[in-house]
């Protein structure tokens, strides 16, 4: 290849023609999820309060929740009696 070093032969050339619009698409997902995050943290910033507003009791309820060490239950019946506090 002569003169400048950015000329590229045909299958080089077609090579890029094929894989852009697949790079486009991957850095285009990528920014829209990048936006999307920055959106979802910005409205929870503003709709939920800081942790250390929310009261301890509460905290460890949900702390617990989330290792499930919650009662199961084999039925519906036996939830809603569990419920009813019969």
């Amino acid at each position: 290849m002569e003169g400048n070093s950015l000329d590229l032969d045909k299958k080089d050339a077609e090579f890029i023609k094929r894989v852009t619009p697949k790079i486009e698409a991957i850095i285009e997902k990528r920014v829209t999820a990048r936006v999307l995050e920055a959106l979802i943290d910005s409205l929870e910033q503003q709709n939920y309060p800081p942790e250390e507003n929310i009261r301890p009791e509460f905290i460890q309820k949900v702390k617990k929740a989330e290792k499930g060490t919650g009662k199961r239950f084999k039925s519906i019946n036996e939830l809603k009696k569990h419920l009813s506090g019969k």
